[in-house]
């Protein structure tokens, strides 16, 4: 759902989801062109870095997962961290991958 179907079917959201599209629904044209700009910078500058053939290897989490009843405040702290790691591969244009391990006791 986007732009015009959260206007009209106003929808709830959790906590800072709101707030965001709140936010997205004032950015202007202009706005938009100088963030693909910048966009397009960042993906060169991250193809530079990597070349053909690198790896970026970082965390997809600022720390263990948030306490359940954490005040939005902190929750909004813990949400902007992780943002700050996921958007990278986005912003490059770059693909992502997420691994999740799993240890087992049984043998």
């Amino acid at each position: 759902m986007r732009g015009a179907g959260i206007t009209e079917n106003k929808p709830e959201f959790g906590p800072g989801t709101s707030e965001r599209f709140l936010m997205a629904s004032g950015i202007t044209q202009q706005e938009r062109k100088d963030a693909a700009e910048k966009k397009k910078a960042i993906r060169a500058h991250m193809i530079a870095l990597l070349g053909s053939d690198g790896v970026l290897t970082i965390p997809t989490a600022p720390g263990p997962p948030p306490e359940c009843g954490l005040p939005s405040e902190q929750l909004d702290g813990y949400r902007k961290r992780m943002i700050s790691l996921l958007c990278v591969a986005g912003l490059a244009g770059l693909p992502q991958h997420q691994s999740i391990s799993h240890c087992s006791n049984s043998f």
